[in-house]
């Protein structure tokens, strides 16, 4: 809803930088921008936006690519085969993820015959992809030598770097207890990781670097099978009188209870086949039934960082807004204590954070 003045001041200002700096593409969202176009059509179908803003205004020449095409913010409002071409008439250089490929291509080809767009309007998207091709030297060498990769990428300059911002990013937005950083090497701390059945990253390095700081460190892994069978436990107690024997919710329970701390991490995020914010009913479960066990759990968001508007009576919750390795060890080492924990939050979690929020814990041997 902000004004142009708004966008030119604080949203556009990255946008520019970026061009100048001699980005060669830009990804636009789904979004309703009245500053820019009044209509209500998203973003990404937007002439004002994609035409007039980013290439006139901004003289940005390089590559303008839509957000995935498969998505309901396109897609709600108007047919699959419309946006198409709306996209084009826009436009967009590269229409990305639809979900018919050839029904897309069809739709582009039928805006030629029906007049909705020239076909020297599609030549010029096509010469700028295959000038960008060029450049990269795709038209000798479309292939890339696997065994090269490590020359370019990963080396220890990128690791260190994907270190320190992973720290820097860490950010602490609720501890009412006091309870982070945990009280190193001392005591018996339970990881309970939550991540998708596929996700088998998750969680690895994060409990590596934890038991590094406290060798009796137990974990318990809540994939997808594991969450469901908490849910119908947490539904059956009441009518068992609160019993959940046998189940994995006890087992895990039963952990906690003999637990000095409890970290909750969470790998799940917000994707184009979910679509939600809403936390997992089994994170929500799991969550309330450590709390009514009497446990006092710091929940770690890797993925989705507004879970805490579904679980808002936890007592300590902790963002590190990614599951990479340098991501999980940052956010293991500001729960121990081995870094200070300075980020903001670059957005709000209604009602309960603003942007700019984030508790700050100092370094090791800062006063």
């Amino acid at each position: 809803p902000g004004s142009r003045a708004r966008l030119d001041s604080v949203e556009l200002v990255p946008f520019r930088a970026a061009i100048f700096a001699g980005v060669k593409a830009i990804m636009t969202c789904h979004c309703d921008v009245p500053a820019l176009d009044a209509s209500g059509v998203p973003a990404t179908l937007s002439p004002k936006v994609m035409t007039d803003l980013l290439r006139r205004d901004m003289g940005f020449d390089g590559l303008l690519i839509t957000d995935a095409m498969d998505m309901q913010g396109v897609l709600a409002r108007i047919g699959v085969v419309e946006v198409m071409k709306l996209a084009v008439i826009a436009g967009n250089d590269v229409l990305l993820m639809p979900a018919d490929i050839p029904g897309a291509i069809d739709a582009v080809v039928a805006g030629v015959r029906e007049g909705r767009y020239p076909e020297s309007r599609l030549d010029a998207s096509v010469r700028r992809l295959l000038e960008y091709k060029r450049r990269l030297g795709l038209d000798r060498q479309r292939l890339t030598d696997l065994e090269t990769v490590h020359r370019v990428v990963g080396d220890t300059a990128h690791v260190a770097l994907a270190r320190r911002i992973a720290e820097r990013a860490v950010t602490l937005v609720h501890d009412s207890l006091a309870q982070v950083p945990l009280n190193r090497g001392r005591g018996k701390v339970l990881s309970i990781t939550v991540a998708g059945r596929t996700d088998l990253a998750a969680g690895v390095t994060f409990n590596a670097a934890l038991r590094g700081a406290f060798p009796s460190l137990q974990t318990e892994l809540v994939n997808d099978a594991v969450a469901l069978d908490i849910t119908r436990a947490a539904a059956a107690a009441p009518a068992a009188g609160g019993s959940v024997a046998g189940t994995a919710l006890d087992r895990i329970l039963r952990a906690a209870d003999s637990a000095d701390a409890v970290v909750v991490g969470s790998y799940l995020n917000i994707t184009s086949a979910t679509a939600t914010a809403t936390a997992p009913r089994g994170l929500v479960d799991l969550v309330r039934a450590l709390q009514a066990r009497g446990r006092r759990p710091i929940v770690v968001a890797f993925g989705n960082p507004y879970l805490l508007m579904d679980i808002p009576g936890i007592p300590a919750y902790l963002v590190a807004w990614g599951g990479s390795s340098a991501s999980q060890q940052a956010a293991a080492h500001a729960l121990a204590g081995v870094i200070g924990i300075s980020g903001r939050l670059p957005t709000s979690i209604p009602p309960y954070a603003a942007i700019g929020a984030g508790l700050v814990r100092p370094s090791p041997g800062t006063p």
